[in-house]
């Protein structure tokens, strides 16, 4: 039996989404290719042009098409990006493999009252309650494509003469905390799916309405058993697939 359509929803508009996004997933209508505007879309179905709005803005929401301003609507061109979040070291490493890949970064010292997700990061560092962490936001994108925004925190006293205070730090972080002698032996990851805030929609170039994905992973290190890196990473999620694997 057909699924009921919620009170107050106007059917046509569904129809002709349905109609577009049979185009789209059949390959009727390519990757990049523009769509009629509102008022042709209007006149095709012999309807209004909030009508056809609501059908291209449900599309826009779904990840299907973007809007570009004084051009119009377009099928959206995502490259399929698979993270492998249960890989040693960064997840980046696997996604970006054999992409042409481009990286942003931001480094600045935070409070340990500063908010990740909904922790703060003195308690997710261990951090005394007049401590500082080191934060490097990396914006990093796959074929001009904003893929991730990641925000890593580590201890500052720890980094502080370190090259972690650098924009460009080629080996990463988990090889030069390893020189300091620290050894990743653990992770544990909170994952949750939101809106994103004004910030995090601009700098990933997301449509209205579009969730995204975060991921906070501790990394617990010997010796000691101590948490001295947190990564929160805000996921658009066009074309992404997550996945984590283990062994028993």
């Amino acid at each position: 039996m057909p699924a009921a359509r919620p009170p107050g929803v106007d059917p046509l508009f569904l129809k002709i989404h349905d109609a577009v996004l049979f185009q789209i997933t059949s390959g009727k209508i390519a990757p990049g290719q523009q769509l009629p505007s509102v008022a042709d879309m209007a006149k095709e179905w012999k309807t209004t042009r909030p009508t056809a709005r609501k059908a291209y803005e449900r599309l826009m929401n779904g990840g299907h098409i973007t809007a570009v301003p004084r051009r119009g609507y377009f099928v959206r061109m995502v490259d399929q990006v698979t993270w492998n979040m249960s890989a040693a070291g960064d997840p980046w490493a696997t996604a970006s493999a054999g992409r042409t890949v481009h990286e942003l970064t931001e480094v600045r010292v935070v409070a340990a009252d500063t908010l990740v997700g909904r922790e703060r990061i003195g308690a997710l560092l261990g951090l005394p309650p007049d401590g500082d962490a080191l934060c490097r936001q990396v914006l990093r994108t796959i074929a001009n494509h904003p893929r991730e925004l990641a925000s890593y925190y580590l201890p500052f006293d720890l980094v502080k003469d370190t090259p972690a205070k650098s924009q460009d730090l080629p080996g990463g972080l988990i090889a030069l905390l390893a020189e300091l002698g620290y050894q990743e032996h653990a992770i544990r990851d909170v994952n949750s799916a939101r809106m994103p805030d004004e910030q995090e929609a601009a700098r990933l170039e997301l449509d209205p309405g579009t969730p995204v994905m975060v991921t906070t992973r501790r990394s617990f290190f010997t010796p000691g058993d101590q948490c001295l890196l947190v990564r929160h990473s805000v996921y658009n999620p066009h074309g992404a697939e997550f996945i984590y694997e283990t062994t028993r």
